[in-house]
């Protein structure tokens, strides 16, 4: 059974948050065309093994 937005760990939202606000970061930055997905995760300090 999936977990309401309310219940999900916290972690799994502060992670999708960063990795989010690194995405937008990087959009203000960059042309679509040359994000990475490693960039994306090297800004928000996370692996991207969790993606």
């Amino acid at each position: 059974m999936k977990k309401s937005f309310d219940q999900e760990d916290l972690r799994v939202r502060r992670t999708r948050k960063l990795l989010w606000e690194a995405f937008m970061a990087e959009l203000s930055e960059r042309f679509f065309e040359e994000i990475t997905v490693k960039g994306i995760c090297e800004r928000a300090m996370s692996s991207h093994h969790v993606l």
